[in-house]
């Protein structure tokens, strides 16, 4: 009916059909998920030996970040590196060392050509372990 007659029912199927297949059906935007692996393999030697913990408490700590609207509009990556620093801090029992979270944040730009603006980072940190909290 929009088309007013141009095109049927099936020319939209088909034209659906080819631009899910060049696209190899890939039409999802990147989860916090997909940024956590990849800053990851990035930790530090000594953190290496505990890098799968550290990862499996940084996806708790994003799926967490599902649970409050306030996380919808932020950058994905920007909760990746808080969710790592979190699942860190969590694994330490105890606030994570000032120069600890400044390296592993500059790696990860450095790395990825990111930049991040350290006062979201740590305002997404406080949050999640308020989410966490609760």
């Amino acid at each position: 009916e929009l088309s007013r007659g141009e095109f049927e029912e099936r020319h939209i199927t088909e034209m659906e059909l080819i631009m899910l297949q060049t696209l190899e059906w890939r039409v999802h935007p990147p989860t916090i998920q997909c940024f956590i692996e990849p800053f990851c393999a990035v930790l530090t030697r000594s953190e290496h030996q505990i890098a799968a913990c550290i990862q499996q408490r940084a996806i708790f700590f994003a799926e967490l970040a599902l649970y409050d609207y306030s996380f919808v509009s932020k950058e994905k990556p920007l909760i990746a590196v808080a969710a790592i620093l979190n699942a860190i801090e969590g694994l330490e029992n105890g606030p994570i060392q000032e120069v600890r979270r400044v390296a592993f944040v500059s790696t990860v730009e450095n790395t990825f050509d990111m930049e991040f603006d350290h006062q979201k980072v740590e305002g997404m940190r406080h949050r999640l372990w308020y989410i966490y909290s609760m």
